[in-house]
């Protein structure tokens, strides 16, 4: 079961080994007790001050930063109301695919860019592969979404696990979804962004990656 609730166990094969979802608010400070090798903080939504490595930063929404020396670990304090920080650790290389910020609404005239699908769909999304692994953490919202040529029902606090080479889509949404994505080391012939097979050529799945 590739999805994962916070405080979860993630699968062998994972280098994100654990996440959080954080709403701070007020001038209380918070701090995160370093878990993994490398750390990331994601600015979902809001503003706030972010402090690592003795330096102070005022982070808004879709700002991230990274922290990859043992001794440092992130502080957050004078959150603005509703302000949402997703926090990533794990063991990821050097090279990774990217990380961002998205939103996925239904739609009356969905479409499909990607590889086709023969499933419902009521979104924008494309249905493609990577050439790394990819999570998806979602803190708004819920819908389908698949991997591993299943369908599985995802809500707000849902991190899904997709392995390299593994096609996936997000073709229902029932409520608004808000996620951040995060790709890790790229692999194989290490190609960024979306990845079909009618354009790139056929997607090789690692198998124990399921």
């Amino acid at each position: 079961m590739p999805i994962i609730k916070e405080n979860g166990v993630f699968p062998q094969w994972c280098e994100l080994q654990s996440f959080e979802i954080v709403r701070p608010f007020g001038d209380e400070r918070l701090h995160f007790a370093r878990k993994g090798v490398k750390e990331k903080l994601m600015i979902a939504e809001g503003r706030c001050d972010v402090h690592i490595g003795g330096q102070s930063f005022r982070a808004s929404k879709c700002e991230q930063f990274n922290s990859v020396l043992a001794d440092e670990s992130f502080e957050v304090s004078n959150a603005e109301e509703g302000t949402v920080i997703i926090r990533l650790c794990g063991s990821w290389g050097d090279v990774t695919g990217g990380s961002g910020f998205f939103e996925m609404h239904a739609t009356t005239e969905p479409r499909n860019s990607g590889d086709p699908a023969e499933y419902p769909r009521n979104t924008e999304f494309d249905r493609h592969y990577h050439d790394c692994d990819e999570y998806y953490i979602l803190y708004e919202g819920d819908g389908v979404v698949l991997t591993e040529c299943k369908l599985y029902d995802i809500m707000s606090g849902d991190c899904v696990a997709i392995g390299k080479g593994h096609h996936h889509d997000l073709p229902i949404v029932r409520e608004t979804v808000k996620a951040v994505f995060f790709e890790t080391t790229l692999q194989g012939l290490k190609r960024s962004g979306h990845l079909w097979n009618h354009t790139h050529g056929p997607a090789e799945p690692e198998l124990e990656r399921v």
